[in-house]
């Protein structure tokens, strides 16, 4: 059960307009129910306004809550209503007092959740129009006269100052938060990326190659499918002669003439083997016979150093239910037979 509520929870923070819709929904139902619980124990205790002004701000809870469940609009109208209920509230306990001057302090906890629920912008504006009410009201004679609690001089004069202190510890926490937040988002991207792309020819790799074909067969239900290897002739010599750093030139270079030749998934099969897979049936036979010589016609000149390569193919085309490990199993066995009979050739098979 806490597996699947901190997945779930995962899957929203990446997103921050998801967060923010879930963190309402959870701050609806928790205010309603604290409004209902200490409308019950005003009740208990006799205090018959208070009561109502509780229970009043449950209902209105409870009716953001079903406007925001009617659609993103409606979601950013329940935001809105939320936001005036919480200041209503607000002066409500500033002017009574109720009950003995206590409720009003729990506005030093709004910074800290506005930022979280409304982000820095909005929250700044909350609290900027919470802090002109408290000024009006401690500070300004008018508003102090309209007050039907006494409060001492010494809180009115520094429960204004506390709440800006609190918001301003609120704002450097959702800073530190929220560019966390970027980096861990950032960090997850580029973790993605490199579990499924091989870093050095930007192709899929061998995970992510296997990952796309199965996607792809269990979504397009085709059965004219076609997998093909694909191996750079003599690459341990291209290696020993070149060196290495010419021998990622050439895999690169070869990934780059599939990448322009063919709009099929490929990917790195490892070391100097690459994969193509097609499942629509578009792949045929003479296009992968005419890429061999036109690999072959290619030359390279790298840092001064003038090189070339050709490629063997394997490959097996099935009109079946074939499964992938078939495909790739008849694939590599035309290739081995491809490049011990003429390399620079291609091998094909039709299941």
């Amino acid at each position: 059960m806490l597996d699947r509520v901190g997945q779930f929870i995962s899957e929203q923070i990446v997103d921050d307009d998801k967060r923010m819709v879930v963190q309402f929904n959870v701050a609806y139902f928790l205010f309603f129910s604290i409004a209902v619980i200490m409308s019950i124990v005003n009740y208990l205790t006799g205090n018959v306004l208070l009561m109502l002004a509780t229970m009043a701000f449950a209902v209105c809870c409870m009716f953001d809550f079903g406007l925001s469940r009617l659609g993103k609009g409606f979601t950013t109208v329940a935001n809105v209503c939320f936001s005036v209920e919480i200041v209503a509230l607000f002066i409500f306990f500033l002017v009574t007092g109720m009950p003995d001057g206590f409720s009003v302090i729990w506005v030093c906890m709004l910074p800290s959740f506005g930022m979280l629920l409304y982000r820095r912008s909005r929250t700044t504006i909350i609290c900027a129009i919470m802090f002109v009410v408290l000024v009006f009201f401690f500070w300004i004679p008018y508003g102090q006269s309209l007050l039907k609690y006494e409060y001492n001089d010494a809180f009115m004069l520094r429960f204004p100052m506390m709440f800006v202190g609190f918001y301003v510890i609120s704002l450097a926490l959702e800073t530190f938060r929220l560019y966390t937040q970027r980096e861990l988002i950032k960090a997850k991207t580029q973790y993605a990326q490199l579990y499924k792309q091989d870093e050095l020819t930007g192709l899929y790799n061998r995970r992510g190659f296997v990952n796309v074909v199965n996607e792809i067969i269990a979504t397009e239900k085709t059965k004219e499918l076609a997998l093909v290897l694909i191996d750079i002739d003599h690459f341990t010599d291209i290696n020993g002669k070149y060196g290495h750093v010419k021998g990622d030139l050439v895999l690169k270079e070869l990934a780059k003439l599939i990448k322009e030749n063919f709009n099929f998934p490929a990917s790195r099969w490892g070391d100097d083997k690459f994969a193509i897979f097609c499942g629509n049936g578009a792949l045929s036979e003479k296009k992968l016979k005419d890429f061999c010589e036109y690999c072959a016609k290619q030359q390279y000149d790298k840092d001064g150093v003038k090189f070339e390569f050709t490629i063997s193919i394997g490959g097996a085309f099935s009109y079946t239910e074939n499964k992938p490990e078939e495909l790739f199993k008849q694939a590599n066995r035309c290739l081995y037979k491809a490049k011990t009979e003429a390399r620079g050739s291609a091998c094909f098979v039709h299941l």
